[in-house]
């Protein structure tokens, strides 16, 4: 007996499934592009508007220098893929420092409040310039130096840093790439690659606040001499309290670690305020170290003028 033409079968299930979501997906993007010339279409005649009537205003309102400084606290140290054996208390104030939001400077340094010996261990420097092209492209150019007076900082070994960086402001998921070259007793290639979007709110207690919630999850691939010579320098031990040999960190290109980070950050006028917690999956390194798979917390309060 034969079938009729009607008659249901899986096959034509996901046929319609097929057609119905295409169908679905053309009508939504229509609707995305009419909004989207719309959108574009009012801010071009608003801007038009706006020139000829605050033309003189508006050459005025550029600004050409800006300045902001931070100051973060933290229960680790993470730096290409690497931390601290031990969880030790930091703190990391910065000074930045923009012209005409392309050209920035930066002085940092770091202190390990519970320290009696040096506890300022590092002061650094650094310049760089930042370029925004298409939409919602930007790509910048760095270079640090930090002058260390002990080995306790994972990065002591190499005082050098170029560092090279491309991103996509994407509203849904905003991808990152980040190439760095760390140079000096040891030297070393890390390429970080990172997925984030951030829900914001704005109005939360003011008309000039905003909140918003930052999620992330990074992977770092590179070599680790760096922190094979951190390692050595500070005679670290296992939990079983035997000394680290020397061939434990593989000098070639491997991946590192795997970050997943959260954070809340609170924006009112200039102050902001921004706690963070980070959980670290570590790969080609040592399983019983201390610090192994705990998290990091840190909390950074800036000022923006």
């Amino acid at each position: 007996m034969n079938k009729p033409y009607f008659f249901i079968t899986p096959a034509k299930i996901k046929l319609f499934l097929f057609i119905f979501l295409s169908v679905i997906s053309v009508s939504i993007h229509a609707q995305l592009e009419k909004e989207s010339i719309l959108i574009s279409t009012l801010r071009k005649d608003s801007a038009l508007v706006d020139k000829d009537e605050n033309d003189s205003t508006e050459e005025d309102s550029v600004k050409i220098h800006s300045f902001s400084f931070s100051l973060s606290l933290a229960n680790n140290q993470m730096s290409r893929g690497r931390k601290l054996e031990t969880n030790t208390l930091t703190l990391n104030p910065k000074f930045h420092y923009c012209y005409r939001e392309g050209l920035y400077a930066d002085l940092f340094c770091t202190y390990f409040p519970v320290l009696a010996l040096k506890p300022i261990d590092s002061f650094g420097a650094g310049i760089g310039y930042s370029l925004n092209f298409w939409d919602d492209f930007n790509t910048g150019l760095e270079y640090s130096y930090t002058s260390y007076s002990t080995f306790r900082e994972v990065t002591s070994s190499a005082p050098h840093t170029l560092k090279w960086s491309l991103n996509w402001d994407n509203p849904i998921v905003a991808p990152a790439l980040e190439v760095s070259y760390l140079a000096g007793t040891t030297k070393d290639v890390a390429t970080t690659i990172e997925l984030s979007h951030s829900f914001e709110f704005e109005h939360i207690l003011t008309s000039k606040d905003k909140l918003s919630f930052p999620l992330s999850v990074s992977s770092t691939l590179g070599t680790s001499n760096f922190y094979q010579a951190y390692l050595n320098n500070n005679v670290v031990v296992t939990k079983k309290k035997k000394p680290v040999p020397v061939e434990i960190i593989n000098p070639t290109f491997a991946l590192t670690d795997v970050n997943l980070s959260l954070s809340v950050s609170y924006e009112i006028a200039n102050f902001s305020i921004s706690p963070e917690i980070n959980y670290q999956i570590p790969f080609n390194h040592i399983v019983d170290l201390n610090s192994t798979g705990l998290p990091v917390v840190s909390i950074e309060v800036g000022y923006s003028f």
